[in-house]
């Protein structure tokens, strides 16, 4: 009898022992569990990725005036010109009669800026050329022309619109350093167009077209020859 409630008192040790490890022990996850978790950290490594890109492009722009002197293209995946953005640098030429009433030096900067960006995005784009170092020494100076253009005809309002254009353009770079050549080509495209179709409409609003030929106008706007 002894005996055997020593027996029954060693097996009650035994399972409430094993019940306590089994408790302090994780279940093991399923397959399902694990490539979940997986896709999770997939996902949050892409937004981290993205981010980086973003602002590693972004700090390119703003902190980085050595790389607008190199030739290298900075694109990964080699010449591959894409016609709609090629189309969309001829656009420039576009905003070049309403500024020249008024702006003459920003509608010659933006003829200049026509051809360094043909050449650099569609002629020579994915390859090495002085094209890119042209254009990326010109297209700071046309913005500044634009954005002067843009303050003196319709004021501050206006010229804040010209942040779209420039969210574009941080857009496509950050897209190039993804390797996402669908994406460069979409906001590269819309950072010419964007910025082109906002001074259009502004000088078409401010009748910039009428506005300058007017005799003696030129001198009391304080604008001819972007002076």
């Amino acid at each position: 009898m002894s005996t055997t409630k020593k027996e029954l008192s060693i097996r009650r040790f035994e399972q409430s022992n094993c019940s306590s490890v089994s408790s302090m022990t994780p279940a093991l996850q399923s397959p399902n569990d694990s490539s979940s978790l997986e896709e999770e950290y997939s996902q949050a490594a892409r937004k981290l990725d993205h981010g980086a890109s973003f602002s590693d492009a972004a700090s390119t722009i703003l902190a980085k005036p050595s790389y607008r002197f190199k030739t290298e293209s900075s694109l990964p995946w080699g010449h591959r010109p894409h016609p709609v953005m090629g189309i969309s640098c001829l656009c420039y030429l576009l905003v070049v009669p309403y500024l020249l009433p008024c702006h003459p030096a920003a509608g010659f900067m933006f003829i200049l800026t026509t051809l360094c960006s043909y050449c650099s995005d569609h002629l020579y784009t994915g390859v090495n050329s002085l094209a890119h170092m042209f254009d990326k020494l010109v297209a700071p100076t046309t913005f500044c022309f634009a954005l002067r253009a843009i303050y003196t005809t319709g004021g501050l309002t206006w010229a804040i619109t010209s942040n779209v254009a420039v969210i574009c353009h941080v857009l496509a770079m950050s897209a190039a350093k993804q390797n996402n050549y669908e994406g460069f080509v979409l906001w590269h495209t819309l950072w010419h167009v964007v910025g082109v179709a906002l001074m259009v409409a502004c000088c078409i609003v401010n009748d910039t077209m009428t506005e300058c030929i007017v005799p003696g106008k030129q001198e009391d706007m304080g604008l001819w020859y972007g002076m």
